[in-house]
């Protein structure tokens, strides 16, 4: 809607330019000059030189919003990896017969700049976090912390992702705590900046910000029996992540 209201005064430009052209055509205006019609020449001469004192003033006054169109930056969630396995530093250090046990299962995604400009001040947040209530037969909100989420590998929450280029934020993270030993025993679920150490069923909405780009918003679905394992072959059955359309869409 922007930038239709910005482009209006191009087409009514266009549009005095071409009620001009079909009252007066250019070979009228030679051959009325020619035959003696200086008033008709004049007239013609004048409207065309205000259109373009318009569409000058336009530019000046709209210049930044004009490029603004073209020359911005925008944001897109890409290359979401659901459900990765985390495997401990210690894991099968005792030797060959010793199992690789997973410390842990994260769910990360990519934010890529795909405009022409640097998104500046870029962060993520827990917009929304909703559980699936059994009694109402549907999902009811939970208050959350709206703290910025960290981004891999950077030390501020708010970021510069220069054009073409992407950073890496961790959304959700389910891990055994230290001591922690068998079936759901210890295991902590992250979802943001909110812990949980449930069984349940989540829908959580990520957005992000950026001061001179659009907000953008990822809805993330998790199921968790509650239960713990070692492997994320046998943990998928227990635990799954996946994108949604929006808190009420089918899966």
């Amino acid at each position: 809607m922007r930038r239709i209201l910005l482009l209006l005064p191009a087409f009514g430009c266009f549009g005095v330019g071409y009620v001009v052209a079909t009252l007066w055509p250019v070979t009228d205006i030679v051959l009325g000059t020619v035959d003696g019609d200086v008033e008709r020449a004049e007239l013609a001469v004048t409207a065309v030189g205000a259109v373009a004192t318009l569409l000058a003033v336009v530019v000046a006054l709209f210049q930044v919003e004009l490029r603004s169109l073209w020359d911005n930056a925008q944001l897109a969630f890409e290359d979401c990896r659901w459900v990765e396995e985390e495997i401990g530093a210690d894991s099968g250090a005792t030797g060959g017969n010793s199992p690789i046990i997973a410390s842990g299962y994260t769910t990360r995604v990519r934010v890529k700049n795909t405009g022409s400009q640097a998104a500046k001040s870029c962060e993520i947040i827990l917009e929304e976090l909703h559980n699936w209530s059994e009694t109402i037969n549907g999902f009811q909100p939970i208050d959350v912390n709206s703290a910025a989420l960290p981004w891999t590998n950077a030390i501020e929450p708010r970021a510069l992702i220069p054009s073409s280029r992407h950073m890496n934020v961790e959304l959700i993270s389910l891990r055994k705590s230290s001591g922690g030993k068998g079936a759901g025993t210890g295991s902590i679920l992250q979802l943001g900046n909110h812990e949980v150490r449930t069984a349940g069923r989540w829908r959580a909405r990520f957005t992000v910000y950026g001061e001179n780009a659009r907000t953008t918003s990822l809805w993330v679905e998790v199921r968790w029996n509650g239960v713990w394992h070692d492997r994320l072959a046998v943990m998928r059955h227990a635990y799954t992540v996946c994108a949604v359309d929006s808190l009420t869409a089918k899966v």
